[in-house]
């Protein structure tokens, strides 16, 4: 398939496909995520020290510490960017978020539904600069969805793209 945009699709009769995980349990999620993440780093940041450390733990690595950023190049993948990485997204909130996600006939949290356990951020130099790294990382990544806030901001203002970048991980089949 391709990326459609939603309206256009849906003029077409076309529907969004689920954003599904195949983990089955917490542990499987959050062990799938971690896996996730370091494979998105050492893509984007091969070599590095940075795409080899894991930082899911606040506590030892705080949000605002410098160890949690990257800056890159011209030439990296997605370049003159800030890579920044919170970490797996924790236990006890995958937990209710997917909590939140289950649906009331459903008997168990909607952890298939949870998407967004790794995860990074990328801020770019310029818009020239950010335009080069989406193209770059659309080449390279198969990418599920692409939410583009620039053109529908949060209540709250935030600006943004959003990548959903599917990988293999080892649990799972390809």
């Amino acid at each position: 398939g391709a990326l459609a945009p939603v309206g256009s699709a849906a003029r077409r009769g076309l529907c969004e496909d689920e954003r599904l995980q195949g983990a089955r349990t917490l542990d499987e999620l959050l062990a799938d995520a971690r896996e996730a993440q370091q494979s998105l780093k050492e893509a984007l940041a091969e070599g590095t020290t940075w795409s080899k450390v894991q930082l899911n733990d606040a506590m030892r690595v705080p949000y605002g510490s410098g160890r949690r950023r990257w800056t890159s190049g011209a030439s990296d993948l997605a370049p003159n960017a800030i890579h920044n990485d919170p970490g797996v997204k924790e236990r006890h909130a995958t937990f209710e978020k997917a909590k939140r996600l289950q649906r009331a006939y459903e008997p168990k949290a909607a952890l298939q539904e949870v998407v967004d356990c790794s995860r990074l951020t990328l801020s770019f130099s310029s818009p020239a600069d950010a335009f080069e790294g989406v193209r770059r990382l659309l080449d390279r990544f198969d990418v599920v969805w692409l939410d583009n806030g620039f053109r529908s901001p949060t209540p709250l203002g935030h600006r943004g793209l959003v990548l959903g970048v599917q990988q293999p991980v080892a649990s799972q089949p390809d």
